[in-house]
Order: structure tokens, then sequence, then C-alpha cells
């Protein structure tokens, strides 16, 4: 059987929780910037060509979700990873609030952007 790595961030020297908080929450924090791209680029500039408008689907749609759910899973099955420091920090109700709208948030983005798509393939603008 093969092992899961997984990435370890010591915080020393960070003593308030301001700034654990912080650190912490940064890569959530760059979830919700990459969703909220997606859901610019699926109004305003989609791709002009399937392959970037599907790079554009798995960089800023599927990676964040992705990330969200599976810190989200971990946490429920006792992990003590991100959520867990976030859970100590900001409390259990304004972290499950988060994570509730940043999952929403990152299945609307996947069905702006594959909608569009849908759009842009209807008029013919991708071909293979």
């Amino acid at each position: 059987m093969g092992q899961v790595a997984r990435a370890e961030v010591t915080s020393e020297g960070i003593v308030n929780s301001w700034q654990q908080s912080i650190s912490t929450g940064f890569p959530y924090i760059l979830d919700i910037v990459s969703v909220a791209a997606a859901l610019w680029l699926a109004k305003k500039r989609f791709p002009k060509t399937a392959f970037l408008a599907g790079l554009t689907f798995m960089l800023l749609c599927i990676r964040p979700l992705f990330d969200l759910v599976c810190e989200t899973v971990g946490f429920l099955l006792g992990e003590k990873g991100d959520l867990y420091f976030m859970n100590q920090i900001l409390g259990r109700m304004p972290m499950w609030v988060c994570l509730v709208f940043s999952i929403g948030l990152a299945l609307l983005s996947i069905s702006a952007v594959l909608r569009q798509y849908r759009l842009q393939a209807s008029r013919g603008r991708y071909v293979a």
C-alpha cells in the first residue's frame, strides 16, 4: 500500500491569534479568489479556445472545490489540519458558515463555467 504525503507548516514565532488565522486561512482565501475569478471569466471574458476553457475549469473551479471538500472531510474524520486550527481560533459556527459558503460558491462557479462552455460550444465556437 502507498502512503499519502502531507505538507505540514509549523508556526514558530506566530503567537497572536490573528496571525495564526491569516497563515492558516490563506490557502482558503486563495480558493475563494480562484472561484471568484472563474465566475468573473464566465460572465465577462470566457476563454476563446476549448483548451483554455478546460484549464480555467480545472484550475479555477475544480481545484478549489477539491481542496475545500478534502479538508472538510479530513476535519470531520478528526484530522488536526488547517480546519482544526481555524476551528480553535474562530469557533465552530463561523468556520462552518465560511466552509458552506465557500463550497457553495465553488459549486456555483462550476455550474457557471460549464453553462458558458456549453453555450460557446453550441455556437460552434469550439470545434475538434
